[in-house]
Parts: structure tokens; C-alpha cells; sequence
């Protein structure tokens, strides 16, 4: 199952405001991200074995030329093979052999259950349009009580530094100190409480006299604009 943005949009009544970058966090840390110069793990990826037309036999591997004697390097593994003498001659100018050993989820080394993979962001402003100082930390714990109700669970982060320009009130510029809140779900949640999610969010824009509240659900941003609401 996978969250179509603009359905989601449409649900919301939002608009969307765009994707973040897939290696996207809000707390500090770094995300690995192979790249095409380097080997990807062999864990992970098979391993394609192209052999020879004749005897099916998988080529001798190729030793680079190293100073250092051999019983210094690594001893090369080589790749399974097989020899299929009934396969026609169409298949036999180049047969691939694909292998890779099994593969051990995350979850089985650690003993636990997948409990999700949509991530959820909530905003918690801490001041209203006018930048007068809001109650941040009752609504703070409303979402949280929202978050845990519905989705299992959420984590609120200390305060942050923001700016959101109001275009509404010619490009004005509203600085606050917000509060991120996360959840880790599934989509299957997501798609059967969504309308619970747009309706807090209303509620706590209207409340707090905000001028749009936003929210990330799967790295996609949605804002709703209060006042285009009836």
C-alpha cells in the first residue's frame, strides 16, 4: 500500500507543498547513501554469474597483480555454478546465475516486530500570527495524546527555530520556536486516521490563531490554509 499524495491532499483539505529528500531527519544524524562509485553490499545484492556458452562453467576469477606475496591475501570465493546439458541451444550462448545467501531482517536480529514505516511530523507553534506567546506545551501533550491514541505512539523533540512568511499579510515574516513531534506508523493507519489528523490540526490553528499549520506524512509536506477554510 502506498500513500498517493494528492489523495491525501484532497483528504486533508491541504495543499502540497512538496517531497522531502529520502534520507530526510529532523534530529541530528547522517543517512548512508551508496552511490554508483561504490560496491554495494554483498548481503544484500545478488551476485550475477555469466558463463560460458560451451561447458555452462562459470569463468576462472581474476587475481589482481599485488606486490605482496599470496599467502597474504584474502582467498577469492568463487561463485556457484551448474552445467544444465538439456537447455536448448538458444539459452546456452550466455546463462546467468543468480545467488545470494538468505538474507536476515533487521527485525529477526533484534527480536522485535515492524511496527512502521510512514513517518509522521507535527508543528506545535509556540507563538500565534502576531507572535504573542502561546500554551506550546498544552498542545504539545494533546498531540501526543492524539499520536498515542491512534498511531501507537509519538516523541516530542525540544524546541527548535522557525520562520513562516505570512502571504496573507504582504510576505510578513512570523518567527517562533516550534516543537517537532514524530510518529512512526503504517500507511494502513494513516489512510483509516486521516481525517482525525486534519481535525486536530484545524482545531490547534484555530485556537492559537495561526495562519496555516502544517504537517509531513511519508516525506511529503502538506499546509493548510486556515483562512480558505469555511
Amino acid at each position: 500500500m502506498t500513500l498517493d499524495p494528492k489523495k491525501v491532499a484532497a483528504r486533508l483539505g491541504a495543499e502540497h507543498m512538496g517531497q522531502m529528500p529520502k534520507n530526510w531527519t529532523t534530529v541530528p544524524g547522517r543517512a548512508r547513501k551508496w552511490t554508483r562509485w561504490q560496491r554495494k553490499p554483498q548481503t544484500s545484492w545478488p551476485e550475477t554469474v555469466w558463463t560460458n556458452r560451451l561447458n555452462h562453467e562459470p569463468p576462472a576469477p581474476r587475481r589482481s597483480q599485488s606486490p605482496y606475496p599470496a599467502r597474504w591475501r584474502r582467498p577469492q570465493q568463487e561463485a556457484p555454478g551448474h552445467s544444465d546439458p538439456t537447455l536448448p541451444f538458444c539459452c546456452q550462448s550466455q546463462i546467468i546465475h543468480t545467488w545470494s545467501t538468505r538474507m536476515v531482517s533487521r527485525a529477526e536480529r533484534l527480536g522485535a516486530t515492524h511496527a512502521g514505516e510512514c513517518l509522521i511530523v507535527l508543528f506545535i507553534p509556540s507563538v500565534d500570527r502576531e507572535e504573542s506567546v502561546i500554551d506550546q506545551e498544552a498542545w504539545v501533550t494533546a498531540s501526543l495524546k492524539m499520536l498515542g491514541t491512534h498511531f501507537r505512539g509519538g516523541t516530542a523533540f525540544p524546541q527548535g527555530r522557525g520562520v513562516w512568511r505570512d502571504d496573507t499579510r504582504e510576505g510578513r515574516l512570523v518567527f517562533d520556536e516550534p516543537t517537532v513531534v514524530q510518529c512512526y506508523t503504517t500507511e494502513a493507519l494513516v489512510d483509516k486516521h486521516l481525517d482525525v489528523l486534519r481535525d486536530f490540526l484545524i482545531q490547534m490553528g484555530r485556537a492559537t490563531n495561526q495562519g496555516a499549520v502544517g504537517i509531513v506524512i511519508d516525506r511529503e509536506y502538506y499546509e493548510i490554509t486556515l483562512s480558505d477554510l469555511p
